[in-house]
């Protein structure tokens, strides 16, 4: 995909258990600090299409490089597709990421859309922040979905900007950092 829309800028895990995943990831691969938002503010999103209740999620962020590591925890069961493979396969890879601005993402999706992958769900957060649409691409045994994201426009890019800095160099002390949107 990444010949396509770009770099793949951020993997993300879905986690059953946030505390034990912060844990392995900084202390068993020394990738830190996340920065974690306990409830997503979500405004809006659809479920494979159809307006849906927005699911209460946590996520983790952290860089390691220029990847962004993204851990995704859901606290209720709305349907998501995040839940949709944490049910079918447990803790693991559920999507890698394209960063866009706020056209390239409206370019992006129609694209998709028309090349008739399907999207699985949509969003986007309060207060017009950044949209993101996931693409079930995972038909195949081992495949993730793809998502499209519109955190490279100006407006939101600081706080990727943010994480990625407070990487380098980490020591490992505070390792979990909570964050409010």
């Amino acid at each position: 995909m990444s010949r396509l829309f770009g770099p793949i800028k951020q993997i993300g895990f879905v986690v059953g258990n946030l505390e034990e995943a912060l844990a392995y990831w900084t202390e068993t691969l020394g990738i830190g600090p996340f920065f974690v938002i306990r409830h997503l503010p979500l405004e809006k999103f659809w479920y494979r299409g159809e307006p849906s209740t927005p699911p209460d999620l946590a996520l983790a962020i952290a860089s390691s490089g220029e990847l962004q590591v993204e851990l995704i925890y859901q606290y209720d069961k709305h349907p998501s597709a995040f839940l949709d493979c944490l049910q079918a396969r447990g803790d693991g890879l559920q999507h890698a990421s394209a960063w866009v601005d706020r056209k390239g993402y409206e370019k992006n999706v129609a694209q998709l859309k028309e090349s008739g992958v399907p999207l699985a769900h949509e969003g986007w957060l309060k207060n017009d922040g950044p949209r993101f649409a996931f693409f079930a691409t995972d038909m195949k045994a081992g495949g993730f979905q793809y998502e499209v994201s519109d955190v490279a426009d100006p407006q939101f890019s600081a706080l990727g900007e943010t994480i990625r800095e407070a990487a380098n160099g980490w020591d490992g002390s505070q390792a979990i950092r909570d964050l409010t949107l």
